[in-house]
């Protein structure tokens, strides 16, 4: 039903069916809207959004090992970490 039929055309027996058949569209409804408000994400809390500090929000994936660019960075960070550890080595 797209539109609501002239109510003034139709009978207390076309009406009170109306009514019921309204009444279960609605029960439905209700039901589908309630299964969906569960679902809903709230959005994570960062520092933009809510009260959490500024060094605990969102941080970029940096890589902290060696510099990609170098390869050779490590293989020297470890021939001088075993330099200075190991001074019979040298």
């Amino acid at each position: 039903m797209k539109e609501l039929p002239d109510l003034k055309q139709l009978s207390n027996e076309e009406k009170d069916t109306l009514i019921v058949g309204l009444w279960e569209e609605l029960v439905k409804l209700r039901e589908l809207v309630q299964g969906l408000q569960p679902r809903q994400k709230k959005p994570k809390k960062t520092s933009k959004n809510s009260s959490l500090l500024p060094s605990k929000g969102f941080k970029a994936n940096v890589e902290t090992s060696s510099n990609p660019a170098n390869p050779r960075s490590s293989e020297l960070h470890q021939a001088l970490l075993s330099f200075w550890t190991d001074p019979d080595s040298g």
